[in-house]
Parts: structure tokens; sequence; C-alpha cells
């Protein structure tokens, strides 16, 4: 195995993780993934999902794809970072989610280039409909819960709720409806960021608490990965809610479209303490338990982490070569 992508180096994260992504370190992570040819990307991509659980050739089908047209599907990414004009505007996209938000640049990233992928370079002013242009669904009920400065929100305007054109009617039940907003396209890697930090910050860290108490969810979380922490946000952005837990029923059966955090949680919670009640909660097994696999969204959001550890192992290598030229 390449020690690059061994657990322990993947747990370190990238150099420097907190300064901006220049348009420069973008422009030469593009030409350092191209430059590994298709089988080198693919032995990489593979090792990473090994740690979590994913089947090397990854899942074949919708947001839980890792490959297309025989090679990584971030390889697409990779040539639009050689761009000199694409990498300015991902820059400034990416400096502007930093500026607002903690989170992870590139988990924003490939969060945003899996919901929308023009939001990677979009920068005009002009007003979008946040369903259609990013799939931010209910963005009209929570802009005001983000955490974003009222400069940012007030430029939005807010849509009237309409039914959602992706759900299938059910004979005598309402079709759920969509209650987006008018965003600048520009905004929408912001607020990809703003999202997932809100999710897991709020959402997650609620039902963790609920399910464990306010003392050992901190001691939980405290002794989690960082890589399983990662995989909580992507999870936390992908279904920030979700039905109870039934123990009484196989985990399968409940693994359908509302199964979210709370529901994982819950899950393994009952796990862990079906023979001992006070055994220790491994939040680790969001990505070590391969039996969580038959849920969509648990499989989606590996499949995220796994794309940001490749491209976090990039802007390493990159900026330790930036500091070596210094």
């Amino acid at each position: 195995m390449d020690r690059g992508y061994a657990f322990s180096v993947l747990e370190e994260g990238p150099t420097r993780p907190r300064d901006p992504i220049t348009k420069g370190q973008l422009e030469a992570v593009g030409k350092l993934g191209l430059s590994f040819g298709r089988s080198r990307r693919t032995e990489a991509i593979n090792t990473i999902g090994v740690h979590l659980q994913v089947p090397v050739g990854g899942w074949a089908h919708g947001q839980s794809n890792l490959f297309e047209k025989g090679d990584i599907r971030l390889r697409g990414v990779l040539a639009l970072m050689t761009d000199e004009g694409a990498a300015r505007h991902l820059a400034i996209n990416l400096a502007s989610a930093a500026r607002y938000v903690d989170g992870n640049h590139l988990l924003t990233l490939v969060t945003a280039q899996r919901e929308h992928a023009s939001s990677l370079t979009a920068h005009s002013n002009a007003l979008v409909d946040s369903f259609w242009e990013g799939g931010l669904d209910h963005l009209g009920d929570n802009k005001n819960q983000l955490g974003l400065p009222r400069g940012v929100t007030d430029g939005w305007r807010d849509i009237r709720p309409y039914d959602n054109p992706d759900a299938a009617g059910t004979p005598g039940k309402k079709i759920p409806k969509v209650h987006p907003a008018f965003i600048h396209a520009r905004d929408q890697v912001l607020i990809y960021a703003a999202q997932i930090n809100t999710s897991y910050s709020h959402a997650f860290h609620r039902y963790l608490e609920a399910a464990l108490g306010s003392s050992e969810a901190n001691t939980s979380l405290a002794r989690a990965s960082r890589v399983g922490r990662l995989c909580w946000q992507a999870f936390s952005f992908l279904a920030p809610g979700g039905d109870e837990f039934d123990p009484r029923k196989g985990l399968r059966e409940q693994a359908q479209q509302h199964f979210g955090i709370r529901t994982a949680l819950q899950y393994l919670v009952h796990r862990a303490r079906v023979a001992d009640p006070k055994a220790p909660i491994d939040l680790d097994q969001i990505f070590k338990d391969s039996a969580l696999n038959v849920s969509a969204w648990i499989r989606s959001c590996k499949i995220r982490v796994v794309e940001t550890l490749f491209l976090e192992r990039l802007l390493t290598t990159v900026r330790d070569l930036f500091l070596a030229e210094d």
C-alpha cells in the first residue's frame, strides 16, 4: 500500500488546513492529479476507499459513483483546476466560504461539485433558484440560520413554496413542497460551506447529545478520528434529520430516504449497548460498520469523504513543494 494513503497519513489532514487555497495551488493540484495517470489515480482512490469500507471500484450509480468513463469522477475537476480562469473563480469562491465559515474547504468543493458542478466557478450576481441550481430545497426557510452576515443574505430573494418536482405522487398524500430562495450565483459555494457547518454543528450535535447526554457526547466526539468527523459532516449535509431507529426492525428495512443522522446515531448506540448498557460509543463506526452501506446516504457521504481525502493529499504535496521553493 502507498504510504501516502495510509490511514494515519490521511488522519493528519492537509498542510496548513485553515489557509485559503490560492489560484496557483489549485492549478498545481489539478496538474499533479492529472500527471498521475488513470491507473495511479484509480489506485489512490481505491486505497483511500478501503479505509472507509468502500468496495474497490466504489458503487456504480448515482451520488455513490466514484468512477465514470474509466477514470475517477474527480478527473473533470482536476482538469477544470488547470484552467487559469476557472482556477481564479474557484479560488475566489473558496476564499469567500473560508471568510465566513469554519469548515473543510475541500469537503465544500466536493459537495459543490456533486450538488451543482457549475457552482464551483460561478461568479455573477445573477439571481438563481436554489432548488434548480443547487439542490438547496429549503433555503427560504433556513437562510437566517446559516450564520452568514446580512450583507450576504440581504441580496437574496424569497420564493413562494411550490410542489417538489422530484417527488413521486402517492395516492391520498400531498406532494411535499420545497421552499428555495433566489440567490446570487456566486454565493453557491459559500452556501454549501455554511449548510455543511450548520447541519453538523447544530443538528448533529443536538442529536448526539439527545442520544448520549452532554458529557458523554463530548467525550465520544473527542475520541472520534478526524476522518470520522468528516463523515458525520458530509452525512449531516445530506440527511440532517431522520426517523427514529426501531431496534425491532432490521437495518436494511429502515435504510431508506428517511435514514438520517438521528437514525444512524441511535443504531450505533443500540448496536454498542445490546450486551453492555454502559459501553462507550465509537462514532468512527459511521465508516467502519459496513452494514451501514445499505443506506444510500451513507454511501454518498463516504464517497464525498474519499474524494476530499484524495484532494487533501494532492494539496499537501503542492503546499510542501511551494514551501520548499520559498
